[in-house]
């Protein structure tokens, strides 16, 4: 039996890279790409399949992985390990035993036998723990899904101790000559930037009530970056007013709610619709490679309206002459909106099919990395000339053009 795309999809990001020989044939013998391995299927109970504690993934859309087990009779294989108690535990494929515990429970099937693929126990070695090592099969095992935002925040988390470990190994080599932890990590360990990594960790900042309303649909990734940067008591009363329907999760409301409580604009949230207008978070987790967005953070106002002192009620208090009044110099201009910046146009005609589609994803990176620049650059102007409110837009703008970055990468 051939698994389908939960079985063959390798780890896209760098991790294996930092693992020894040794180290490496153990998680690969308990990863989900067994495409050279010749493995045996047996049948085993659902219900003898315990779920694995350390994975954290959410379990979502069993209805539908049901109905598509129906109509195609097809149960692509669990990867379990056996426990001491004759029960097994899982690695992979959560969902598909709560799809077929389901069908079972409906009455559609008679029994839950499901194919599965049984590995040895996790055994450490000089570098890893056991646990760690499941940890990574676990993880590797669901690249292929779209994942939240607390998703990648916990695999962030999960990975970062089984980082330090291949970091300090290598830092004992260079003789202390070795980049910070952080590069290393991100770089060269999970294949994003520095910057994506410090995006997606700011997520720690917002309240539990923050992960249940992107999971049911009522506010955006985008907006839940912005708000990562307010203080801990604005972001409860946004989600106090959201939960209670006063706004809606999306950026402009978002916005809107901050520009309420700290008086610096009467802007007013978007009208009342059923979704919000970024769309459902499975529209925008994106993989795993991210570009840098800054959180979203206040800029000092100023005082637009200069005081002067030379008007009175209009009365002549003298006959002699007076100097005319100094007439109000009028406020620069805000941040020219249809400034755009130049696009690489460079090409090379000698590449290979390959190469060709690297290019072509280095060139829209690249170019989507400008548009960035140049809206970090909009919004500090626009400060300068103090246009705070303008530099925030702007500042929004650059958050929306890294999240699209994400996407490509």
């Amino acid at each position: 039996m051939n698994g389908g795309k939960e079985d063959m999809k390798k780890y896209s990001g760098n991790l294996l890279s930092y693992l020894n020989d040794t180290t490496k044939s153990t998680v690969m013998e308990n990863a989900q790409d067994n495409a050279k391995q010749t493995v045996e299927i047996e049948m085993i109970d659902a219900n003898d399949i315990i779920p694995n504690q350390q994975n954290f993934y959410g379990i979502r859309d069993i209805e539908k992985l049901a109905k598509s087990m129906a109509l195609s009779g097809h149960v692509s294989p669990l990867e379990v390990v056996p426990q001491d108690d004759g029960k097994y535990r899982l690695l992979s494929g959560e969902r598909r035993r709560a799809a077929v515990l389901l069908r079972k429970e409906r009455g559609e099937i008679e029994n839950a036998l499901v194919p599965c693929i049984v590995r040895e126990k996790f055994v450490g070695n000089e570098d890893l723990t056991a646990d760690q090592l499941e940890m990574i099969s676990i993880i590797m095992a669901n690249d292929y899904r779209e994942k939240t935002p607390f998703e990648q925040l916990d695999e962030i988390l999960k990975l970062e101790p089984i980082a330090r470990v291949f970091w300090r190994k290598e830092q004992a080599e260079a003789d202390g000559n070795m980049e910070a932890f952080r590069k290393f990590f991100a770089e060269k360990f999970l294949g994003m930037s520095s910057s994506s990594l410090q995006r997606i960790l700011a997520f720690q900042k917002l309240p539990p009530e923050a992960k249940k309303a992107f999971e049911d649909g009522k506010i955006s990734k985008t907006a839940l970056a912005m708000l990562s940067g307010w203080p801990e008591e604005e972001q409860y009363q946004f989600f106090d007013a959201l939960n209670s329907g006063d706004v809606k999760g999306t950026m402009a409301d978002v916005e809107a709610f901050h520009a309420r409580l700290t008086g610096e604009g009467e802007a007013e949230p978007s009208a009342p619709s059923e979704t919000p207008t970024e769309g459902n978070p499975s529209d925008d987790n994106g993989p795993q490679g991210e570009e840098d967005a800054e959180p979203f953070t206040e800029e000092p106002e100023t005082d637009d309206v200069p005081q002067d002192d030379t008007e009175g009620d209009g009365e002549e208090t003298s006959d002699a002459p007076t100097e005319p009044a100094t007439p109000r110099q009028p406020k620069p201009p805000a941040a020219d909106t249809n400034a755009m910046p130049e696009f690489p146009t460079d090409i090379n005609p000698n590449l290979s099919p390959e190469e060709v589609e690297k290019d072509g994803t280095n060139w829209v990176i690249e170019a989507l990395n400008r548009l960035a620049e140049m809206a970090e650059e909009q919004s500090q102007k626009a400060a300068e000339d103090g246009h705070n409110r303008e530099a925030k837009l702007w500042n929004l703008r650059k958050a929306a053009v890294e999240l699209v970055i994400e996407s490509v990468q």
